[in-house]
């Protein structure tokens, strides 16, 4: 049976600046936290498994040949799925990416694979609910969900049988001293026609992210935890340390479309407050419960 990690709290930013940050300019928040890709990034590192076969070349669709695609030879009919100039998410704290989707109705993905698990059906992917971390479901084919104050994804670990783990796209979901060794297992992009910035709250271990429900986001995820991290025995979260392999940071092991279906404009700005402010709110309760 999966693992599921102990979930971390703390005190997030004061309802204060939270507002004083909903109300900056789009253009000053975005310019914060969205990067032209054609400046490269954490996620254009050489892959494993091919030439050019890192998430970037994959949505832009310029890999090279690339193996153990799932479905077979899905890349060579994928297309373009972003523009030259379009936005990767930084963190800008030197800690992973930490973000999660905001209120409003989303349809979820998956595109395809390339290596990731042996068997496919032993690992999976999914979303959790921000607002009640006990709501956790897998998506088998394409989902559409509709939420009152957002979700998180996640995914297995790529031999969830052998090492039950379990990644999502907040690292807070994670035990405070394993987060801080943590690899970053999610890249998330999206194109520059997407003009919502996220909103961004801060916590003990810096600084995460809501995605607005606009527009088109293609998240692609790292299913291996292992790298040479001093101090974290070569792999975090707990796994193993005798493993045959370590991550080549490619995040292509998942490749995700998560597609806004838009809501009214009026309506935008207090949805995106009220997930944040819930999301503290209910991270206040439990350190209180501690």
């Amino acid at each position: 049976m999966l693992v599921r990690p102990r979930l971390f709290s703390s005190q997030a930013l004061p309802a204060l600046l939270l507002a004083a940050l909903v109300a900056l300019p789009a253009s000053t928040v975005q310019a914060q936290q969205w990067q032209d890709i054609s400046s490269g990034g954490y996620w254009d590192n050489n892959s494993s498994d091919g030439t050019n076969c890192n998430i970037g070349r994959i949505l832009r669709n310029t890999e090279g040949s690339c193996s153990n695609q799932k479905p077979a030879g899905w890349l060579s009919t994928s297309g373009e799925l972003i523009a030259a100039n379009a936005r990767v998410l930084q963190s800008g704290t030197g800690t992973p990416l930490r973000f999660f989707f905001g209120a409003g109705t989303w349809e979820i993905e998956l595109l395809g694979r390339v290596a990731g698990a042996d068997v496919p059906l032993e690992s999976q992917f999914g979303y959790q609910l921000a607002d009640d971390f006990d709501v956790e479901a897998a998506v088998t084919g394409p989902t559409t969900i509709t939420v009152d104050f957002g979700f998180f994804l996640w995914v297995d670990a790529w031999n969830p049988t052998g090492d039950p783990r379990r990644f999502y796209t907040d690292m807070l979901t994670f035990d405070g001293e394993e987060f801080a060794a943590a690899p970053q297992q999610f890249a998330v992009f999206t194109d520059i026609g997407n003009a919502a910035p996220p909103v961004s709250d801060i916590d003990a271990y810096g600084t995460f992210y809501q995605l607005a429900n606009t527009g088109t986001y293609y998240v692609g995820a790292e299913d291996n935890a292992c790298d040479p991290i001093p101090g974290a025995g070569g792999c975090a979260f707990g796994y193993p340390n005798d493993r045959n392999s370590f991550s080549d940071r490619d995040y292509n092991d998942f490749v995700i479309r998560v597609k806004a279906v838009p809501v009214s404009e009026p309506a935008l700005p207090a949805l995106l407050a009220s997930g944040l402010l819930l999301l503290a709110a209910r991270r206040a309760r439990r350190h209180r419960a501690l």
